[in-house]
């Protein structure tokens, strides 16, 4: 099993080395967890379930808290820092990579945060929806798109479908 915080406190690193254009709060860092977990195999042992934002565990808070506490990451609460809403602002405080992971793990992190890293929060979590639609309830095609509208509606049409064309690599087709 991968030290956990460890991993957060990489994924965090790479991803502040992305083309972000937006801050990495809890829910995007859930998100690329979730992306590590079910595309790459890494062995996170993270219970995910569909809530209102995708695919979430509250393991991954609590073990963003432990990498607080270590000293591996900063997390500062912005209460207007989304349109008025509050939100985290999650920073490695540490440049170098994280002790403990295996090669197998940081090129898995690379390719996650690679492909993942500097989408906004809301971005994945469409994307992780059309992801774990597929995987946990097995829709494909047709159904996997009309899945994903009614429990995001609030997504417009233009945005399912340049999602759902964008993760068709990432998708079991059987």
């Amino acid at each position: 099993m991968v030290p956990k915080a460890n991993l957060l406190a990489e994924v965090v690193r790479r991803a502040a080395v992305t083309d972000r254009q937006h801050r990495l709060g809890k829910t995007a860092v859930v998100k690329l967890m979730y992306l590590l977990q079910a595309l790459e195999d890494v062995d996170l042992d993270y219970a995910f379930e569909l809530y209102t934002y995708g695919p979430f565990t509250g393991e991954i808070l609590y073990d963003l808290d432990v990498a607080e506490r270590d000293g591996l990451l900063s997390i500062k609460y912005l209460p207007h820092a989304y349109d008025g809403h509050g939100g985290y602002d999650i920073k490695a405080k540490d440049v170098r990579e994280a002790k403990g992971l295996d090669s197998k793990t940081l090129e898995a992190i690379e390719r996650v945060v690679g492909r993942f890293g500097d989408k906004s929060a809301r971005d994945l979590e469409l994307i992780t929806t059309f992801i774990y639609l597929n995987r946990v309830a097995g829709l494909i095609g047709d159904k996997l798109k009309k899945g994903v509208k009614n429990v995001k509606p609030k997504y417009t049409p233009d945005e399912l479908a340049r999602t759902n064309e964008e993760v068709q690599e990432f998708l079991i087709k059987n």
